[in-house]
Formats: C-alpha cells, sequence, structure tokens
C-alpha cells in the first residue's frame, strides 16, 4: 500500500534569501478566523511541503484575504504577514 502526502499551496514566493513564503489565500466578506483546525491544516501543509521539497529555506506564512483576518492565537503564532484587497490595489 502506498500512501502518499499531498497539499493545496496557493501561491508561494521562492526567493533569493533563502526564503520561501507560501500564500494562504481566502475571500469572505469578514474577517477569516484561522480557527484550531485549520490552523493545524496550515501546519500539515508547511510539513507536507518541507517533506517534498526536502528545501533547507527558512518557510513564512503570509495570508492573502479580501477583508483581513481575525486575530487568534493561532493567527499570531503561525501567519508572518497579511494582505488585503486593499493592500493590492492601492
Amino acid at each position: 500500500m502506498i500512501i502518499t502526502k499531498c497539499t493545496q499551496i496557493d501561491l508561494l514566493f521562492d526567493r533569493d534569501d533563502d526564503s520561501i513564503t507560501i500564500c494562504e489565500i481566502k475571500y469572505t466578506t469578514e474577517p477569516f478566523a484561522i480557527t484550531k483546525d485549520y490552523a493545524e491544516n496550515l501546519r500539515n501543509k508547511i510539513k507536507v511541503f518541507k517533506e517534498k521539497t526536502r528545501t533547507k529555506k527558512q518557510i513564512f506564512l503570509v495570508m492573502i484575504s479580501s477583508s483581513g483576518i481575525k486575530e487568534t492565537i493561532h493567527s499570531e503564532e503561525l501567519v508572518q504577514a497579511i494582505v488585503t484587497l486593499e493592500d493590492l490595489f492601492n
């Protein structure tokens, strides 16, 4: 039996400073809340990405969200930056 691990990465930037930015993109009318379960999903995405790519680069997680994100204990520990539609179109 072969079990493969896969995950969906919305957008990533492989940077020249030995870092990779993984972007999670969400469209919501209200600020997006990262729950305990969703935080675990994000941690799993990063883990699978590291395993599959064997990268030694530093990984940063950025949320791109139409309405931003609601600050929670989970967002504070995982998310390095937040980009909103206003940031993109101003």
